[in-house]
């Protein structure tokens, strides 16, 4: 089967047949648009949204359990109770206790353009941002160890290069003289950034 082929049967998994060959349902959003079951749908809350995925029996009972509601009850029944349970505090708040109860949820944030996951303490913390003097920029933040090797430092060590910064170093690499990379910048092949404000680093 081609990569095509597999990325369908993924995408339409939902849509497979039971062994008997009878089909298999597929989800439909509610009237609201807000998902495709009272376990598994957004809620809004005091000041945004919640999006719940308690899938597990378990987690169902603990959903309607934290949210003061009796899981045995229909989920007709059940989804309105939660639905006006839900608008009685924030998002954030209902997160964490839904998160306490051990049922799956997430809830939307403003990240105010980058602000709020570059100046965060634990961010900050696991190393996940990183502080540059830009040559440049001056000042700068950015994302920094967002993936960990066991063996091998991942830290950023420099600033963002600018373009061509590294073209000498790899043409040098390369074994190429200065006489030919002078050639080869003059002719637009290459190019790199003034003498200017290499210094600046």
């Amino acid at each position: 089967m081609d990569f095509a082929a597999d990325g369908g049967a993924v995408f339409a998994s939902d849509a497979m047949v039971r062994p008997d060959g009878t089909p298999v349902p597929r989800p439909r959003l509610d009237k609201q648009t807000t998902g495709v079951d009272p376990a598994y749908r957004l809620y809004e809350t005091q000041d945004g949204w919640v999006q719940v995925a308690a899938l597990k029996p378990e987690q169902w009972d603990a959903l309607c359990t934290t949210l003061g509601v009796d899981p045995s009850l229909d989920r007709s029944t059940a989804e309105a109770q939660l639905d006006l349970r839900f608008r009685t505090r924030t998002a954030v708040s209902w997160s964490y206790h839904l998160d306490d109860a051990g049922v799956p949820n997430e809830i939307a944030i403003d990240p105010k353009g980058g602000d709020l996951m570059l100046f965060d303490a634990d961010n900050e913390r696991l190393g996940l941002v990183a502080d540059y003097e830009h040559p440049i920029m001056g000042a700068m933040r950015q994302f920094g160890n967002t993936i960990d090797f066991s063996e091998t430092s991942s830290r950023p060590h420099r600033p963002p290069p600018r373009i061509g910064e590294d073209t000498q170093e790899i043409l040098a690499w390369l074994r190429l003289d200065d006489a030919r990379m002078a050639d080869l910048k003059d002719r637009g092949v290459v190019n790199w950034p003034d003498e200017s404000y290499a210094g600046a680093w």
